[in-house]
């Protein structure tokens, strides 16, 4: 993740009575060495296109997507207006979901059948009027996912 990034998920100043079940969970897959942070440089966020079309996207967002770029890596997102700059500027191919990633871990099996309902359940008990709900996104991701190791069982 970009410094700005870890900025806004550990350190930036949130409403009263948010739930940092999230933010203790990062903290220890970053002592734990699963998350490395990433500076930008100015040079780095010159990049015309970024500047032309950034649609009023919040600094964790754009740095992101520069990020990704510079890196030639995938770029996470559920901001709408950040995933069609990150589409523009990416490709669509490059631009992936939180649904997506529920997907891919169970379709790997670093998430199992019983861990569904609780991921619903934590996440919707967590919700944030801007997240919205994915739960529908979700459980598509998921049957996907059960639809992909079916057909490869059957071949």
């Amino acid at each position: 993740m970009t410094g700005y990034v870890a900025y806004e998920c550990l350190h930036k100043k949130r409403k009263l009575g948010l739930n940092t079940t999230s933010i203790e969970r990062l903290e220890k897959e970053i002592k734990a060495g699963k998350f490395t942070t990433y500076n930008i440089t100015i040079d780095d966020l010159q990049d015309i296109e970024i500047l032309n079309n950034r649609k009023r996207l919040g600094k964790g967002e754009l740095s992101a997507i520069v990020f990704a770029q510079k890196t030639r890596q995938a770029f996470l997102t559920d901001d709408k207006k950040a995933r069609k700059l990150g589409n523009d500027v990416l490709g669509s191919e490059n631009v992936q979901t939180t649904p997506h990633l529920v997907g891919y871990c169970f379709y790997k099996r670093h998430l199992l059948d019983g861990d569904f309902n609780i991921l619903i359940q934590e996440h919707t008990s967590t919700l944030s009027g801007s997240w919205g709900n994915l739960s529908p996104y979700f459980q598509e991701a998921y049957e996907y996912s059960l639809k992909i190791h079916l057909m490869e069982k059957q071949t």
